[in-house]
């Protein structure tokens, strides 16, 4: 059990210097998740169950992009509510 936290702290880590380099929310959530689906698809490949997901389960796509519609949503309407406008004409 502790090598999986070390493991896993590892990652989160990696993470967050991610996130501190790039100060890009949506690069790091990316990264963050290809990190995450690269460790199922190897435990499933080892497992040997990796055959069942070869077609593509239409209710878990449908809900990936209900959540990134909200998640451009909440920094249109929220974050960027008080952002100054950007002025017509940058000198």
């Amino acid at each position: 059990m502790v090598p999986l936290v070390v493991f896993l702290s590892v990652i989160g880590l990696l993470t967050s210097l991610f996130y501190f380099v790039s100060r890009d929310v949506y690069g790091t959530i990316a990264f963050h998740n290809f990190l995450g689906i690269l460790g199922v698809i190897r435990v499933l490949d080892a497992s040997g169950n990796l055959s069942s997901f070869e077609r593509p389960i239409i209710p878990l796509i449908v809900m990936a992009v209900i959540a990134i519609a909200l998640l451009i949503a909440a920094h249109v309407f929220w974050l960027n509510a008080g952002a100054a406008p950007t002025p017509p004409r940058v000198r």
